[in-house]
């Protein structure tokens, strides 16, 4: 396979966090599950798989403060750090330029991902690596995800060919991935609404969508054609993969499926 950064978005969006009075925590990221800091679950599971220490982009310096385990992890040379930009989209951009300085591929995930496994981790990257697009994006079954998780209101992405849910995982290979991140920056406030976001890439494309009509392939075909990199999507079979924490009831959720799993 070829070289690649391991990068981590860790840092918050703007505005009120529910987060910070219910867990009396600074930033998101460092809420506790089963006993471990979130962002230290992700760190640790990225880090059995990433071959060399991973970076953060996030999160700030005063955050940072609050997080000794994280300031040891650093300065043990054990993962590498950015100052977050001001917005997700950004932040990638930021990760994408240094795994470009390096001469590597990127690959991207976010600190709120704690049920993201090593294994689902390299499978991934493994299926990734051998493409030839620019850019892919994890999905997982839709069908598969609501099983799992019953009580769980997730976004699920409905083509044609069937219904989708993102993974947080992303892999970014050579300098056209940049367009990709460009588009990104100019829709990543409609990330909750797919028919809006397709809007961008034309109107009959979003039409078709809302009708049912458009499939995964062609949605691809779409942003490929927009952006001028060759897009594709990677299965992932893990439902878990498809869980983020974006609010106290995916915090519920997440710490619900580790007492499953026997994690805490």
């Amino acid at each position: 396979m070829s070289a690649v950064l391991f990068g981590i978005l860790a840092a918050e969006r703007a505005g009120p966090s529910p987060f910070q009075d219910a867990e009396g925590v600074t930033l998101k990221t460092l809420v506790d599950i089963a006993g471990v800091p979130m962002l230290q679950r992700v760190l640790a599971n990225v880090s059995a798989v990433a071959p060399e220490p991973p970076m953060l982009c996030g999160p700030a310096l005063i955050q940072r403060a609050t997080a000794p385990w994280l300031e040891t992890t650093l300065a043990a040379g054990a993962a590498r750090w950015l100052p977050p930009e001001g917005s997700p989209a950004r932040s990638a951009q930021a990760l994408w330029e240094a795994a470009q300085g390096e001469g590597k591929a990127l690959l991207l995930t976010t600190g709120d991902h704690p049920l993201l496994t090593p294994e689902t981790l390299e499978r991934f990257w493994q299926d990734a690596a051998a493409g030839s697009q620019d850019v892919a994006v994890g999905l997982a079954p839709y069908e598969a995800v609501q099983a799992a998780f019953p009580h769980s209101k997730r976004t699920a992405l409905r083509f044609s060919c069937g219904a989708y849910c993102g993974t947080n995982l992303f892999f970014l290979r050579g300098p056209k991935a940049g367009k990709v991140l460009s588009f990104w920056r100019e829709v990543e406030a409609l990330r909750k609404r797919p028919d809006k976001m397709l809007r961008v890439l034309g109107l009959g494309l979003a039409a078709r969508y809302l009708a049912g009509r458009l499939s995964l392939s062609a949605a691809l075909e779409a942003l490929s054609d927009r952006t001028g990199a060759r897009c594709a999507a990677i299965p992932v079979a893990d439902p878990d993969a498809a869980v983020d924490v974006d609010s106290l009831e995916d915090l519920a959720t997440v710490r619900d499926r580790f007492r499953r799993r026997g994690d805490g």
